[in-house]
């Protein structure tokens, strides 16, 4: 701050290390769209780039740098010159976006060298695998300016598995826009719906099991999204009401449910799964990475992996419709409460501004 009570003008750069677009890619077009004037952005991301990425950056006006995917710790060439291509934006700090602990984790070692603050966000846990990976991973973090952790999950991996101090890590939950809810349709049949990329990790396959369990006459599935799983997926569903809608307009297509459905195997913390809460949804989700605290009282956890768990939790909102409504309704003031965009970008910023003051 200066004495004005103005911010100073600083430039963050994201770094998005993937071609395909999910959760962890959203986290960063929410930042380019709500982080406040003070703060320029830039964009340094890999070929081919993403189709929403690249239309955030241009409806924004933020530079977007694109370089060749880094193949590996033996691919010195394409490191190099991610690296340049982010000290060509000449940011003052750098925020790059880790999907979990071992993504990136090269231009994550390369861009800890630099003298420029370096912030990471991890989106979601999985195990590590050998002790030379490990050390090599401890070796990066421990070179970070601050970390950020989505959920406990992933600040529990940071500060255990990592060993990285308390006093680096924060954990800041991702925020959602605020909306007002939506009027529950009348209708003969529930309309259960799921939002997602179509691939294995979202276990789309075991709520189309699922399905198979419920009175289909009173049910309808639409499973909204795109991904390689489709095919198979269409396959599964033959003889079922289940339709795959591909992609939607995530707003109009929650206001069209009537009990939301997140049967991940894998999961951080869902951006799907806090739009649904906060558009008063019932919801049923598997107990897997963050979803457990984020959701709380507010809907019915199951087992991954478990299709007859997951119709007997999808069948008691089916039969009841006051289940349905009260559970909304504890779902859209839980997420008011603390998954808004406001309080996201808020945190962020304070992130942003620890890292800056290092």
């Amino acid at each position: 701050m200066t004495e004005a009570g103005t911010r100073t003008p600083a430039r963050v750069t994201f770094v998005v290390d993937s071609s395909a677009y999910g959760g962890a890619e959203t986290y960063v077009v929410r930042l380019l769209e709500h982080l406040p004037g003070w703060l320029e952005r830039a964009v340094v991301t890999v070929t081919p780039v993403q189709e929403e990425i690249a239309d955030a950056a241009g409806r924004l006006a933020v530079p977007l740098v694109a370089a060749e995917p880094v193949g590996g710790k033996f691919d010195l060439v394409r490191l190099v010159q991610q690296v340049k291509a982010v000290r060509g934006t000449r940011p003052d700090l750098i925020h790059v976006n880790l999907a979990t602990v071992g993504h990136s984790r090269h231009v994550l070692a390369a861009l800890a060298l630099l003298r420029t603050p370096l912030v990471a966000t991890l989106h979601s846990h999985v195990r590590i695998n050998g002790g030379l990976q490990l050390r090599f991973l401890r070796a990066a973090y421990g070179r970070l300016a601050r970390a950020i952790a989505v959920s406990e999950e992933t600040r529990r991996q940071l500060c255990y598995d990592l060993r990285m101090s308390d006093d680096v890590v924060r954990i800041v939950p991702n925020g959602v826009a605020e909306h007002p809810g939506a009027p529950r349709r009348a209708g003969p049949t529930v309309r259960i719906g799921a939002l997602g990329r179509l691939s294995p990790e979202k276990g789309l396959d075991v709520l189309i099991e699922a399905t198979r369990r419920l009175d289909t006459g009173s049910v309808e599935v639409a499973i909204a999204g795109a991904g390689p799983e489709r095919d198979v997926l269409e396959r599964q569903a033959v003889g079922l009401p289940v339709a795959l809608d591909g992609v939607v307009d995530a707003a109009a297509f929650l206001g069209g449910l009537d009990v939301f459905c997140l049967p991940s195997r894998v999961e951080g913390l869902p951006f799907a799964l806090l739009e649904a809460m906060m558009t008063g949804l019932p919801c049923v989700a598997t107990a897997v990475g963050g979803v457990p605290d984020a959701l709380g009282p507010a809907g019915i956890l199951v087992p991954p992996d478990d299709p007859d768990a997951l119709a007997e939790a999808l069948g008691e909102l089916v039969d009841s419709p006051e289940r349905r409504r009260s559970l909304g309704e504890v779902a859209r003031a839980r997420a008011v409460e603390r998954f808004s965009i406001d309080r996201m970008v808020g945190e962020t910023v304070a992130v942003y501004s620890e890292a800056l003051a290092a």
